[in-house]
């Protein structure tokens, strides 16, 4: 009995391990995304705002997907990739303009609140493929 137990909480054990590395990556980038917010409710500059998330989720793919695909890609490309990777949290027009525009133009008028969120709701929903094998492909 004593061994079916130590058997089930070791199988209980190995399945939390496995999934506490899998979310590694989301986890890390919610806590720089927390990062950004803070900087920018004390700056309120959308220009750095934008700059700071669009690098973020790059960083976050790259993390997680394989790079050839993801490394090269910018513009609409880029942001139909973001989609791709995460179609429950798709980016709204808003969203995809900011992080298309803003970074390159400081004049562009963007909700650095919204943007914040966008981004808060597609790092959660992102479909995370980082395997040992994706990782050696970078």
């Amino acid at each position: 009995m004593l061994l079916a137990i130590a058997l089930f909480a070791a199988c209980i054990l190995g399945y939390v391990l496995r999934r506490r590395a899998r979310t590694r990556w989301r986890r890390v980038a919610l806590s720089e995304l927390r990062a950004v917010a803070r900087r920018y409710a004390t700056t309120s500059d959308g220009h750095r705002l934008a700059a700071e998330v669009s690098a973020l989720l790059r960083r976050f793919v790259l993390s997680v997907q394989p790079r050839a695909p993801a490394a090269g890609l910018s513009g609409s490309a880029w942001i139909d990739l973001l989609d791709a990777l995460s179609p429950r949290a798709r980016l709204d027009s808003a969203t995809r303009r900011a992080l298309l525009e803003a970074p390159y133009r400081p004049a562009t008028p963007l909700d650095g609140a919204a943007l914040i969120a966008a981004c808060e709701r597609w790092l959660r929903r992102a479909t995370v493929t980082s395997t040992p094998a994706a990782r050696a492909e970078t």
